[in-house]
């Protein structure tokens, strides 16, 4: 599967209505891959042990697409919810504590771990790929 349609197929799944959170793994751009470091794939750049990779809180609303079935720029359509979503943005490698107390969903490291609204320090069962959580 391509990045960009990963990153679709998971804009789709995590849209949700205002008031409502989104839940599910972060995947797709940031694979959270280690290497012999401890560092970690994010996005364009690498993140070390010590950090999230974090994204931004986004496909939270749905849009109706224009005339021609057509999103605006900076949204992609979502099969889901047959609507437009806000694209992913780029993430970028932060702190856990520079997250105040924020809770995030995380990417699992294992099958069955449960890794939806965690806050830091992130669990071992759960990889350092998160993102903010629609409210």
């Amino acid at each position: 599967m391509t990045t960009s349609k990963a990153l679709l197929l998971l804009a789709g799944l995590l849209v949700a209505c205002a008031g409502k959170s989104a839940s599910g793994s972060v995947q797709g751009a940031a694979d959270g891959g280690t290497s012999d470091a401890g560092d970690f794939a994010c996005g364009n750049t690498t993140c070390q042990d010590s950090e999230i990779c974090y994204y931004p809180p986004y496909g939270c609303l749905g849009f109706a697409a224009g005339d021609g079935g057509t999103c605006p720029s900076g949204t992609e359509y979502s099969e889901t919810s047959r609507t437009c979503v806000e694209s992913a943005p780029t993430p970028s490698c932060v702190p856990a504590d520079s997250l105040n107390g924020e809770s995030v969903t995380c990417t699992p490291n294992r099958d069955n771990a449960n890794c939806s609204m965690v806050t830091p320090p992130i669990p071992s069962e759960c990889s350092h790929v998160c993102r903010g959580i629609c409210v």
